[in-house]
């Protein structure tokens, strides 16, 4: 049997039941679950495919069945999979329970004449899981091969489509999704439905490999790296699009829980073999791509590494030159910005990979997962749009489903993202030569709370070639002086703009910028009563910026400038300095403490300021630790403001403490918290510390940190994060309780600290003093790096035989311990 994965086949006609012809208004959803090998009746017929099944109603409108089938275990034999297709070759994998006598690739260019054998390269990986993998080569471009698999049992046939050749002038598309990792929900499988159903409606009938070249994951395929996770989470839900259609992946953290050194990973990937321009990365962990005239950079967003860095230097310069690209895509687990989890993103690829990879203007987009929702924005300094696609997670367990109403954890709405959709779904990718144009469709099929027929819910386009900038903008100087609730208005109205830039300086020369805005036509940020996304932006026009977000201006002069963007993303000039003065109707008041740390009983002074904007029954109360102010939780010392810029207050117990000041009476704070410490140890000449006995440590070495009169209170602990981990919504790598001794030491990252699993791998990290148990950071936090031994070149003068040598060619004895240098080990020179 031809097995098609098409609307040709996969659409069905029952009495009352259809499958999405799109754009149905769905009225109301039932969700069902069943065993693979079970089926599910409705109106009479049995289904056994995990989709949405849609029933008529009365009125027109349509209910959702939205079936759920979870694996019952792993397979004697799994469907193929492709990979890496490229104009002249593919890869088809698959794995087996045992080593069998006969595993073979039948091939041809027609269903019934598979003329052609090929014998598979097997690895043993587990007693259970045997990983088969064909290449075939010698293939034409742009053309479509049939194949069969014949291992223990002879599969369906299937088809491939190879890729045009570099350069070609053919329009290309791909299918984004990501974060598949839990078979709980078959939302995934859903995505994969609808794409084929969008697929043919818009492009055509047949099999999706006639239309689309690839389908792209952004990681975490697996909820935890085992074989069996492989096969029941990832090779399961792809099942049936996976033996048409060739996927690519990236790595993400889920990949590294069990494999921090990703052999489970490369060892289904073999993305090491790919070149671009000569180039290759020699790993899975991060490839260049090229199909047509667009060029993908897979990166590894865990493992952030100088040796990754320049080798993603190397292909962009390359490709910037190449005539054969037009247009650049990087994919990455961890994104650039998030507005849930806000801070649960990667500060490296944003401020170490970006400038890489937008050096060149063919880079159009940053795609990543990670996140399980949909976000769009653009960078300001480049024209480069990002998303992240993490919606098919497969599950709504709390901690893996992110939902508006539901998650409550580091909420930030950003000027960097312009929507986030927290809804299940895919992207549409395509590439159109002719018109050198990039074009991105999002379309969603809900979430717990929704059910959507494939909705277009984002799209957004650009002309990499560029458009015709916008006229320089100016705007006019004002006379009077204005406050917060005054607008700062550009002279004309401009129609059709993507965003403007403000900057807000107190000088002309903008040397000393004190607001920086982007407002941008759309901000998709929350939900409405019916799940739907809410514009904060609606009616806003661009050509305006709310000084009422302008929180860093105080009384004074100032000068305004502005710059106006395209929906092509092309920047006009700035504007020419305005002049402007500010002063707010109700100046907002700040508190300050007079140092950090505190001897028990020493005097703490407070220094308010903006208090005759407070009313009399305003004040200031100190609280112990982090919990927020309220009946449940009283104040440990509290006074009236009445008026007074300074209050003093005497603490005599140790601790975390925060001052902070109310209005109307009540528990609404009206300025940031002023945190401080009271150390029972307090010394003037000894100020409380944390230091770390290195800046940059290898992988598998232990962390030191050295202890300078800590206040060692009951269960003050040390903990490890990864950069950018808020510690009270993340999770510490590593952490001790500190013991008794004010000048000791804890070492971090070894077996026996509490939630070490391995050694930390490599990247950016910080470690922290928190009191008494709770995640009171008593001091600056301390930022490290974790690296690999970096070997930087053959050494000719090298001794051949092997061993670890000095530079001079003396031989060290084995064991040594070897200090931070250069050493040649088994004759290359390496770096420590």
């Amino acid at each position: 049997m031809f097995k098609q994965f098409s609307l040709t086949i996969l659409c069905a006609l029952a009495t009352g039941v259809v499958w999405a012809q799109t754009d149905r208004t769905v009225s109301s959803f039932e969700d069902h679950i069943i065993n693979e090998g079970k089926s599910f009746s409705l109106n009479g017929t049995d289904y056994t495919q995990p989709d949405v099944y849609y029933e008529t109603l009365a009125d027109g409108t349509f209910k959702a069945h939205r079936l759920t089938v979870q694996p019952t275990g792993t397979k004697a034999v799994t469907e193929p999979s492709l990979q890496m297709v490229t104009p002249n070759s593919v890869e088809i994998c698959w794995k087996t329970r045992t080593e069998l006598s006969t595993n073979k690739v039948f091939w041809g260019e027609a269903p019934d004449a598979l003329t052609n054998e090929v014998n598979s390269a097997y690895e043993k990986l587990t007693q259970q899981y045997v990983w088969h993998r064909v290449h075939l080569d010698g293939l034409q471009p742009n053309h479509t091969y049939y194949y069969q698999v014949k291992s223990g049992k002879t599969s369906e046939i299937y088809s491939f489509r190879t890729l045009p050749e570099a350069g070609s002038n053919e329009k290309m598309r791909f299918l984004l999704l990501g974060d598949h990792q839990r078979n709980e929900v078959s939302d995934y499988e859903w995505l994969l439905h609808h794409a084929a159903r969008r697929v043919n409606e818009k492009y055509g009938e047949g099999p999706m490999n006639q239309y689309v070249s690839c389908i792209f994951n952004m990681g975490d395929q697996v909820d935890y790296a085992n074989y069996s996770n492989y096969e029941l989470n990832h090779l399961y839900k792809n099942r049936e699009v996976m033996s048409e259609v060739p996927g690519m992946t990236t790595v993400g953290n889920h990949e590294l829980k069990g494999d921090p050194d990703v052999k489970i990973y490369e060892s289904h990937y073999a993305y090491g073999s790919l070149v671009y321009q000569g180039i290759s990365s020699g790993t899975a962990k991060y490839y260049a791509y090229q199909t047509g005239r667009v060029l993908w950079i897979g990166l590894d967003s865990d493992h952030t590494t100088a040796e990754q860095k320049e080798w993603a230097r190397s292909v962009v310069t390359a490709a910037d030159a190449d005539e054969s690209v037009d247009c650049i895509i990087s994919i990455q687990h961890r994104p650039l910005y998030a507005e849930m989890y806000s801070n649960d993103v990667s500060l490296w690829m944003l401020n170490e990979m970006m400038p890489i990879l937008s050096a060149s203007p063919k880079h159009f987009l940053n795609a990543a997962g990670h996140h399980h929702l949909y976000a769009r924005g653009q960078l300001t300094q480049w024209p480069t749009y990002h998303i992240i696609t993490g919606g098919g997670v497969g599950t709504t367990v709390e901690g893996y489903e992110q939902l508006f109403d539901v998650c409550k954890v580091d909420l930030r709405n950003q000027e960097q993202v312009q929507a986030t959709i927290d809804q299940w779904t895919y992207q549409i990718v395509e590439y159109d030569p002719a018109t050198r144009t990039a074009t991105v469709e999002s379309y969603s099929v809900g979430n717990r709370r929704m059910a959507l027929d494939g909705e277009l819910v984002d799209r957004f386009s650009r002309c990499l070639s560029g458009g015709e900038a916008p006229a320089k903008p100016s705007i006019p100087a004002r006379d009077m002086v204005l406050n917060e609730e005054d607008n700062l208005c550009q002279k004309d109205a401009v129609e059709g703009l993507h965003s403007a830039q403000y900057q807000i300086a107190t000088d002309e020369a903008f040397e000393n910028i004190v607001e920086d805005h982007v407002v941008c036509y759309q901000d998709l940020y929350g939900v409405d009563a019916n799940y739907r996304p809410l514009d904060l932006n609606a009616g806003q026009p661009v050509t305006q910026l709310k000084l009422s977000v302008c929180e860093q201006l105080k009384r004074g002069s100032y000068f305004v400038r502005v710059r106006n963007r395209s929906m092509n993303l092309d920047w006009s000039e700035w504007s020419d300095a305005s002049p402007f003065s500010f002063a707010r109707l109700v100046e907002k008041p700040s508190i300050e403490v007079d140092a950090k740390e505190y001897a028990t009983g020493q005097v703490i002074k407070v220094t308010l300021t903006g208090v005759e904007q407070l009313q009399n029954d305003a004040w200031v109360g100190i609280y112990a630790g982090e919990r927020s102010p309220g009946s449940d939780n009283p104040s440990v010392l509290w006074d009236y403001v009445n008026g007074r810029t300074e209050l003093t207050f005497t603490l005599n117990d140790g601790g975390g403490y925060y001052a902070t000041v109310f209005v109307d009476g009540g528990y609404t704070e009206a300025a940031e918290r002023a945190r401080f410490l009271v150390n029972p140890n307090y010394d003037a000449e000894r100020p409380f510390a944390i230091t770390l006995d290195k800046d940059i440590y290898d992988e598998g070495d232990p962390v030191v940190v050295i202890l300078t009169n800590a206040p060692v209170l009951n269960k003050d602990w040390v903990g490890i994060y990864s950069e950018g981990v808020v510690p009270r919504d993340g999770k510490s790598l590593s952490y001790l309780y500190v013991g008794s001794d004010k000048d000791g030491s804890v070492t971090l990252n070894v077996e026996g600290t509490a939630n070490f699993i391995q050694p930390l791998s490599e990247g950016r990290y910080f470690v922290n003093y928190f009191l008494q148990d709770d995640y009171f950071e008593a001091t600056d936090r301390i930022y490290f790096t974790v690296e690999k031994p970096t070997a930087i070149e053959q050494h000719e003068s090298a001794p051949a035989q092997q061993g670890i040598y000095d530079l001079k060619g003396q031989r060290l004895p084995e064991g040594t311990a070897l200090p931070r240098g250069i050493y040649i080990i088994n004759g290359k020179k390496v770096v420590k």
